[in-house]
């Protein structure tokens, strides 16, 4: 018989290890429908007992245990002021670059706390500036109707400006269509009312009357543009 551990703090028993000659079987499969009751009932009346045994041993513990407000300290005078946690190291020096670190965050605190206070003492209290009073001639009306906040009110005038541009530079590009039709029109007509076959034409006069017309047709674009941008 062998015996696994000393008896612990809480005052639990040695646990003792017996050997075991044959391989536990545990509890057959009811597979040849044989009559396994008093097996089964004889393997939970064991693990009922077992149970109980380690309760038991666990309440005698509980009991002999002492709670930790109990225990006696004892305390140490202090000569010294504490001096914050400073890693123990054989190595002289140690606990300088952790104090150096405070320095620095200290000096830098004072810095900026200097800093704020004398933005605070040239500063100009809201209440003592000058303010302008405007007399209005009318009344005010307020925001339009269906908006209820000026967030609101500029984001729909920014939509009208883009809707009226818009607007505008459809009615630009209809009207230089418009007056490139015109213009087709009116050579075409002019054509007709000569009443010449083509060959009779000068080649030259058609260079002249193609090089007049792109030169007004890109003037009229240039104004358009000019016209656009104003707006």
């Amino acid at each position: 018989m062998a015996v696994l551990g000393e008896p612990s703090k809480a005052g639990r028993p040695a646990i003792e290890v017996v050997p075991q000659g044959t391989e536990w079987a545990a509890v057959e499969d009811d597979d040849d429908e044989e009559d396994t009751g008093p097996a089964q009932r004889r393997h939970a009346s064991q693990v009922f007992l077992r149970r109980e045994s380690r309760l038991s041993d666990n309440i005698e513990a509980l009991k002999q245990d002492r709670s930790l407000g109990d225990t006696d300290v004892e305390v140490v005078v202090q000569n010294s002021e504490w001096a914050a946690a400073v890693e123990d190291s054989d190595e002289e020096g140690a606990g300088q670059p952790a104090q150096r670190v405070r320095t620095e965050s200290f000096s830098r605190r004072e810095q900026r706390l200097s800093a704020n206070y004398v933005a605070l003492q040239k500063g100009v209290m809201m209440g003592d500036a000058d303010v302008e009073v405007k007399t209005e001639n009318k009344e005010w009306a307020g925001l339009p109707k269906g908006v209820d906040s000026d967030d609101e009110y500029e984001e729909a005038q920014d939509k009208n400006k883009l809707l009226w541009t818009e607007q505008q530079r459809r009615a630009t590009h209809d009207s230089e269509v418009r007056r490139r039709r015109e213009v087709r029109i009116s050579l075409s007509a002019k054509a007709l009312q000569e009443q010449k076959p083509l060959a009779d034409r000068d080649v030259e006069d058609g260079r002249q009357a193609t090089n007049t017309l792109r030169a007004q047709e890109s003037f009229n674009r240039r104004e358009a543009r000019l016209s656009v941008s104003k707006q």
